[in-house]
């Protein structure tokens, strides 16, 4: 994770998602939401399941905007 904290800072992103090595490739898996102000795991499920979650993170970061 804090890896991935640093490359949103190096890269000037809003958002990253991290991802474990283990969960590329695999059918289920874990992520976690990481912005400037907040880290928030996604917790484990389907790649369907992931997606889902991450749009909910994105609409919600878009209306506080």
């Amino acid at each position: 994770v804090s890896h991935a904290q640093e490359k949103l800072v190096r890269k000037s992103l809003d958002v990253i998602l991290f991802n474990r090595d283990d969960n590329i490739g695999a059918s289920e898996g874990a992520l976690t939401w990481i912005t400037a102000d907040e880290t928030v795991p996604l917790g484990h499920g389907s790649k369907r399941e992931l997606a889902e979650r991450v749009f909910q993170q994105t609409a919600s970061l878009l209306d506080r905007t």
